[in-house]
């Protein structure tokens, strides 16, 4: 990844967990990471009683399709394999039913601006 793209990752993933804590999810880890792959941000749905597990899709323009396009089906089977990986290392939130969100980040860098799409279980485990 180009030291562009890695900024547009991370301002991405700012923007994200803002937009999660400020719509009332408790983030539980950012980052995540396994041998087998990483998660972006975990967090708990209070409302829904639900763990979450979110891949953050940061963009600037659609040159290369929109953010949700690259979670293709390897990408799936990676974050499931970590999402076990990861239950097993919390055991305490083991019990907790969960879902896989994408938070689709369109980046307007010349106003310092972002829209957030969030896409709520995008598979089902």
């Amino acid at each position: 990844m180009s030291s562009g793209g890695k900024r547009i990752g991370i301002l991405g993933e700012e923007v994200a967990a803002r937009y999660l804590a400020n719509h009332g999810y408790q983030i539980i880890v950012r980052n995540y990471r396994q041998r087998v792959g990483e998660i972006d941000i975990v967090v708990l749905d209070h409302h829904r009683a639900e763990l979450v597990f979110c891949e953050v899709k940061a963009r600037t323009g659609i040159s290369y399709g929109v953010p949700a396009e690259a979670i293709s089906a390897y990408k799936q089977y990676k974050v499931i394999q970590t999402i076990q990986h990861f239950r097993q290392e919390y055991s305490a939130l083991s019990d907790q039913p969960y879902r896989f969100d994408v938070l689709a980040i369109m980046v307007d860098l010349s106003n310092r601006e972002a829209e957030v799409e969030h896409l709520k279980n995008v598979f089902i485990q």
